[in-house]
């Protein structure tokens, strides 16, 4: 729990010290053009890779430090969010199949590799930005408001803070449960409904419905029935049992 804690609360205070850097820099660059923010504000890769060198750019002679700078610190996140983000599947893999973790790592990091050959292509820009948006702003909002209710309302909170409690250095009260039940399932469910309704009203950056369809809503589509199959498929070495003609699983 100490660990949990710990990373969440450095993850959204580096978030924050980001956000003000982002929209100080954001308002310079419109107050020195005369244009409104959202003429030279980007989104996603176009933040990093278009709006973020314009502003290093106007800094002259310590340009190439900052840049320098700015871009060691993009490719160290991106390494450690790669390797959080793929030990979780790894993981899962390896006890769900029994592997060890040299072949579940090159099965798994193999096929996404294959996978995202196709961000290299002539549109591969384009389409990893559709997949960003819809998997970030759909796939794991409402996969996180689902787990949040799930957990919140029909698991016994509770016990999992008497469990807590006990071994971990920060505490949790009965604000914690009031987060789970309450505060967590509002804002996730706000932010999810009224990203959907936006892009229900208008495509997303002007896209085409046929691309947002299958670079899109398809790909969140493969990934639910995915994983759904993956639940069903026994554990390696799992037996079935009879009893009274029922079936039990162990």
């Amino acid at each position: 729990m100490n660990n949990a804690f710990t990373t969440c609360l450095t993850n959204c205070s580096f978030s924050l010290l980001a956000g003000m850097a982002v929209f100080s820099i954001l308002g310079h660059m419109a107050f020195t053009q005369g244009v409104p923010v959202k003429e030279v504000a980007g989104a996603g890769v176009g933040l990093a890779f278009i709006t973020f060198p314009a502003a290093i750019g106007t800094l002259g002679s310590a340009a190439p430090f900052f840049g320098v700078l700015f871009f060691l610190a993009l490719t160290f996140a991106g390494i450690t969010s790669l390797i959080s983000i793929n030990e979780a599947a790894i993981a899962a893999l390896m006890d769900k199949f029994n592997l060890a973790r040299k072949p579940a790592t090159i099965f798994y990091t193999g096929t996404a590799a294959a996978c995202s050959l196709l961000f290299a292509t002539g549109g591969g820009l384009y389409i990893l930005d559709i997949v960003d948006h819809f998997t970030n702003n759909f796939g794991i909002v409402f996969g996180g408001l689902l787990e949040v209710l799930l957990i919140g309302w029909l698991f016994n909170l509770q016990s999992i803070k008497d469990h807590i409690n006990p071994i971990s250095d920060f505490k949790v009260g009965n604000w914690w449960l009031f987060s789970i039940k309450v505060v967590t399932p509002l804002v996730a469910g706000y932010t999810g409904i009224m990203t959907l309704i936006s892009d229900l009203k208008k495509p997303y950056e002007g896209y085409p419905p046929e691309a947002l369809f299958w670079m899109g809503w398809f790909v969140l589509i493969v990934i639910t029935v995915g994983g759904m199959l993956m639940a069903k498929l026994k554990w390696q070495g799992e037996q079935s049992l009879v009893k009274g003609g029922v079936t039990y699983d162990r």
